[in-house]
């Protein structure tokens, strides 16, 4: 399973040749970032409440022109036409309503939760007008006849932006992972609408219902197709493996990865560019951003280990145990949910690397213990 095959070799940004489009708009979206004076990729903030809250204003302030420059990097690369250009075009018309929206809603933490509108009318309203005129678009119109899901993420999030209060909220929650799924299985950019309420109510029962949603929205650009067919063979094995350690499932279909690169944030992303997160029926990851290659690289570095040249390999092979392990398991106790899923991860990830190298098993280990 670690091996370093072809496709697998290319598994996220730097490890393919530097022609590969993906490595090129990463490093000019990295010197964007720079440009600017912003950590890339952006991590949460630690300190008091004003501290935080400053650095997420300062960002904020400046993701707007951030997004501008992405989508002409993205033009650029694949053509002003392309799905990915459009797809941008969209990101960077939205994205200053959402940025706004969740400041509201963290500088109002601790209030009854309200809808978007409550916590910000104006610019809620302005999200609304926007998505209504983008999809009017005439120069939009072939882009949403090839990307239905598009059309229908934005108009979900329009009438979630127009509402008060929103519509169900865990069912907007999964028709928005749906969509995203699908679009990943048609080979598209991928609008990453995962709203939840991780910031605004982190200590919430998962049994409670969810009763607020942030504003989030990523776009992520697939991998080709001999990189996703490695992926999806990969998430296929580690379901039927993991299948050992939970009970029988009643899914009807099996859980998805959307693996590939990310090229633009808004909303709750102005606190932290996710990696990856799980979701109701898969899980989102995003190797060119990975942040803790800092601590890895010291963890192998102090073991006296060199770096493997399959690294990202192996940091996604734990990352999708653990988050299938999640779609298995529901569990409603913190402690529970997450060990419920370690275990596991552990156990396959350290038996597969035994059938490997004396390396790989090293370098699992190493990862473990990092």
């Amino acid at each position: 399973m670690f091996q370093k095959t072809e496709t697998s070799r290319d598994l996220g940004v730097g490890m393919g040749k530097t022609e590969n489009p993906h490595t090129l708009i990463h490093e000019a979206i990295s010197a964007t970032h720079q440009k600017y004076d912003l950590i890339f990729p952006c991590d949460t903030c630690v300190g008091s409440p004003e501290t935080y809250m400053k650095e997420y204003s300062r960002r904020a302030s400046l993701l707007p022109t951030i997004r501008q420059e992405s989508y002409r990097i993205i033009a650029n690369q694949y053509g002003p036409n392309s799905d990915e250009a459009n797809a941008a075009r969209i990101v960077s018309k939205i994205g200053d309503d959402f940025d706004a929206i969740f400041l509201s809603q963290l500088k109002q933490k601790g209030r009854e939760p309200l809808s978007w509108n409550g916590y910000d009318p104006e610019h809620s309203q302005h999200l609304a007008e926007t998505i209504e005129q983008i999809l009017q678009d005439p120069t939009l119109e072939e882009y949403f006849r090839s990307n239905p899901e598009s059309h229908a993420m934005l108009t979900l999030i329009k009438e979630i932006a127009s509402t008060n209060p929103p519509l169900t909220l865990k069912g907007a929650q999964i028709d928005l992972e749906k969509l995203a799924i699908s679009q990943y299985k048609s080979h598209k950019p991928v609008f990453l609408f995962l709203l939840s309420d991780w910031y605004m109510e982190p200590n919430r029962d998962p049994n409670d219902p969810i009763r607020i949603l942030e504003p989030d929205c990523r776009l992520i650009l697939p991998y080709l197709h001999d990189q996703r067919q490695a992926i999806k063979a990969m998430v296929d094995r580690n379901i039927i493996s993991l299948a050992a350690f939970f009970e029988k499932s009643d899914w009807i279909e099996l859980p998805t990865g959307i693996v590939g690169t990310a090229v633009m944030w808004a909303g709750s992303q102005v606190v932290s560019y996710t990696i990856g997160e799980g979701f109701d029926h898969g899980f989102i990851f995003t190797p060119n951003i990975v942040k803790s290659r800092g601590s890895i690289e010291d963890t192998f570095a102090r073991a006296g280990i060199a770096l493997p040249d399959n690294l990202e390999i192996l940091i996604f092979q734990l990352f999708s145990l653990h988050e299938l392990g999640h779609t298995y398991d529901k569990s409603p106790d913190t402690f529970l949910y997450e060990f419920a899923t370690d275990a596991p991860t552990v156990v396959l990830s350290l038996a597969e690397a035994l059938d490997e190298t004396d390396e790989t098993l090293t370098a699992v280990v190493a990862l473990l213990v990092g």
